[in-house]
């Protein structure tokens, strides 16, 4: 029996890995690299998972796609992942966040380790193969059709694309009843206005807000020459990937940098009574960095000059505001992130999720990025394709 794999990414490569002996396994590789995003992903460490064993806590991560995954992690999470790569020699530890990477600090370990499993199973990759149609054969079978002009025959097909569908495959699929939801950027940063002299900056466990959508997160948030990035930004850019498209990108945030506000004004009055002859910009609060204490004095009209003596109530009201809601505005998604997931793909009622098969026909399934799921980071993104492949895999491995 020949299977082809459309795509030697995470989920391809980890059903490759996983089928049995005896088929014709070809995987079929639209660049000339194989796993290049599990090499790039953790900066280059690979964020292979979460440590989260909840998977009620788990598919939280997922702002798309999360409760369609509870069965399909409970069958295959990231327990089953870790024990499926110890049995293959690889081991891992766990950082903040519970971000597991492999002991080895080094996302080769997992590329090296999928390879060759893939190729135990018997698995040819072919590279360069850019798929531009899929049709049904009139005896069951499935045909893919390059550019230029090669085709490969199989009995069964994943397809394992990753985030950006090749037009014409989608809408080969499109004929065959299958539904998209629109490929959008998810896991980005913003550029913004008025922040450009706090590059550099990192700010910890700050709280970010969109008042228009409702949305709320914290964590980590890094100013750039454009804006700003980090965990709680791009945690807030899954979170309204498609909603904020829609508006241009140009939205409305608050920041607030101190969850309790009564803790600000006991440093003021600490600091008039006992640092009276210091001045504002020189005694600052000890949650606050120097640079955002002197960015904020600046907001609210205060002189650093100011001696804590003469520091007003108006001035402290002015400057708690902006502590605990410093407003900004974002004009564009940031050009330049080292993020790549994708917020759409195959809608998920096109497949059954027991076994990742197409509904509309038969041994045709779907894993990974290509599925309209999507994940904050901290290695969420990885598992999605883990356990739809995996899944995937199982099912091609029932066939007959």
């Amino acid at each position: 029996m020949k299977i082809a794999i459309v795509g030697a990414g995470a989920a391809g490569m980890f059903c490759a890995a996983n089928l049995k002996a005896g088929f014709e396994i070809e995987v079929l590789e639209q660049s000339g690299g194989v796993l290049r995003k599990v090499e790039q992903s953790g900066g280059g460490r690979c964020n292979i998972t979460n440590a989260q064993k909840n998977v009620s806590e788990f598919i939280k991560a997922y702002p798309r796609g999360g409760k369609s995954l509870r069965k399909p992690l409970m069958r295959f999470g990231n327990s089953a992942l870790e024990e499926w790569f110890l049995k293959k020699g690889v081991k891992f530890k766990t950082e903040g966040d519970g971000r597991v990477f492999p002991e080895s600090d080094d996302s080769l370990t997992i590329v090296n380790c999928l390879h060759s499993e893939a190729r135990k199973n018997g698995a040819a990759i072919r590279k360069n193969f850019s798929a531009k149609n899929f049709s049904k054969m009139p005896d069951g079978k499935y045909m893919l059709s390059s550019q230029d002009g090669n085709a490969v025959i199989a009995d069964a097909v994943l397809f394992a694309t990753g985030g950006c569908w090749n037009a014409d495959l989608k809408s080969a699929l499109e004929r065959m009843s299958h539904k998209f939801a629109e490929p959008l950027p998810s896991l980005f940063g913003f550029k913004a206005e008025g922040l450009e002299e706090l590059a550099g900056l990192s700010l910890r466990d700050a709280c970010l807000k969109c008042p228009e959508f409702g949305f709320e997160t914290s964590g980590d948030i890094l100013f750039t020459h454009e804006g700003m990035t980090g965990p709680a930004v791009l945690k807030m850019s899954s979170l309204g990937a498609r909603v904020f498209a829609a508006k241009g990108y140009k939205l409305d945030f608050s920041l607030s940098v101190l969850k309790n506000p009564e803790s600000f004004d006991l440093f003021c009055k600490e600091a008039r009574a006992k640092h009276s002859k210091k001045l504002a910009k020189n005694f600052r609060h000890p949650e606050i960095p120097q640079k955002y204490w002197e960015f904020l004095l600046e907001k609210s009209g205060i002189s650093g000059e100011l001696e804590w003596a003469h520091f007003s109530k108006e001035n402290q009201k002015s400057l708690r505001s902006n502590i605990m809601s410093l407003n900004a505005k974002t004009t564009a998604k940031a050009a330049n992130t080292r993020e790549f997931v994708t917020s759409g793909g195959l809608e998920l009622d096109c497949v059954d999720l027991n076994t990742m098969q197409s509904k509309f026909l038969p041994n045709v399934f779907f894993a990974g990025e290509c599925l309209n799921i999507d994940a904050f980071t901290g290695g969420y993104n990885l598992q999605a394709a883990w356990t739809t492949s995996f899944i995937a895999a199982s099912s091609i491995n029932s066939l007959k």
